[in-house]
C-alpha cells in the first residue's frame, strides 16, 4: 500500500520511462512524478517489516 502510494516515482526525459531513483540507469537525472522523495524503496520495506514484527508480536501477546 505504502509502495503504491507514497513511495516516490520519477521519470527520465532521456528514455521516457519509469524508475525509483532520481538518476536513471541511463545516467540522466529523472523528475519526480508522484510520492515523496523521502519515501524510496528502503522506507516502505523497512515499514513492512516493522508493521508486520508488530502484527505477529501482538498476536501472541493476544494468544497467550
Amino acid at each position: 500500500l505504502l509502495g503504491a502510494t507514497l513511495q516516490a516515482s520519477y521519470r527520465c526525459d532521456a528514455c521516457a520511462a519509469d524508475g525509483e531513483r532520481p538518476v536513471h540507469h541511463c545516467g540522466q537525472s529523472a523528475w519526480l512524478v508522484r510520492g515523496y522523495r523521502w519515501i524510496d524503496n528502503d522506507v516502505v520495506n523497512l515499514a513492512a517489516t516493522v508493521v508486520g514484527a508488530g502484527v505477529a508480536v501482538g498476536s501472541v501477546i493476544v494468544m497467550g
